[in-house]
């Protein structure tokens, strides 16, 4: 994600911040730490699970020779930051059981911003053309490179995810 996206997802983070405030929702910043922390803790758990899923074919040839996780085990989770969000989002919801928070009013806080963050990811991800879609001759296609930077007539997966 580019830098400047960070700034208008740190704006958005201030506007629900000030919707809280006007709700009287009490926020501590301990409260954002434990739900980065749980996010974090579940993609490197996700990671983990997802490098070890091959071995499962051959579970006794991954132990003896050693192959019990790949040396880039923690990059697959990393790579899925839906998995931190799902998370995050569970265990915002058992901490806002526990302390007697409105839990669908700060859900409704947080779900435009999770659609903005998703449309954002995923112009970048029309701009780095590493979702580049599939070769079509619809009319829904648009002249698209790949990874390779082949251009093509494709259907924008990246445009239509985000409608």
């Amino acid at each position: 994600m580019h830098p400047q996206i960070h700034g208008i997802i740190d704006g958005l983070a201030l506007l629900i911040l000030a919707i809280g405030a006007h709700f009287r929702l009490r926020w501590h910043p301990a409260y954002s730490i434990a739900l980065l922390l749980d996010g974090l803790v579940t993609v490197i758990w996700a990671g983990v699970v997802i490098a070890w899923l091959p071995n499962l074919r051959f579970p006794l040839r991954a132990l003896f020779f050693g192959e019990i996780l790949p040396p880039d085990w923690w990059r697959a989770g990393l790579d899925n930051w839906l998995l931190g969000v799902a998370g995050a989002a569970i265990a915002g919801y058992f901490f806002l059981r526990r302390r007697n928070l409105p839990v669908w009013l700060v859900l409704d806080a947080f779900a435009p911003l999770l659609a903005l963050t998703l449309a954002i990811w995923r112009v970048g991800c029309a701009i780095n053309a590493d979702s580049y879609g599939k070769v079509t001759d619809s009319w829904l296609a648009m002249w698209l490179p790949d990874v390779a930077g082949n251009y093509a007539r494709r259907y924008p997966t990246q445009y239509i995810s985000i409608g």
